[in-house]
């Protein structure tokens, strides 16, 4: 893991997943200073996000403790994100 990389890429949101109901799952590990949940044309959204967490340590137990993790029948698949 990269030295202060805080932030995680969420994959396989279900569509009916509100951002409430991802917060709640995103502040089981820890605080965080962000997220964002894509939203396409029409207010659809894209089925993935990005989390901020305020320390790295967060954001690794976000990817042990989330990655596979089932919201709405859909398994949530979770990995640091990577700059571009």
């Amino acid at each position: 893991m990269p030295k202060d990389f805080s932030s995680v890429f969420i994959r396989n949101i279900a569509f009916d997943c509100d951002d409430e109901e991802l917060k709640r799952a995103l502040k089981i590990v820890g605080p965080y200073r962000d997220m964002k949940q894509m939203i396409g044309e029409k207010n659809v959204p894209k089925g993935y996000g990005f989390c901020t967490y305020n320390n790295p340590d967060n954001a690794a137990s976000a990817i042990r403790n989330m990655n596979k993790l089932a919201i709405n029948n859909r398994e949530l698949s979770v990995g640091f994100a990577a700059d571009k």
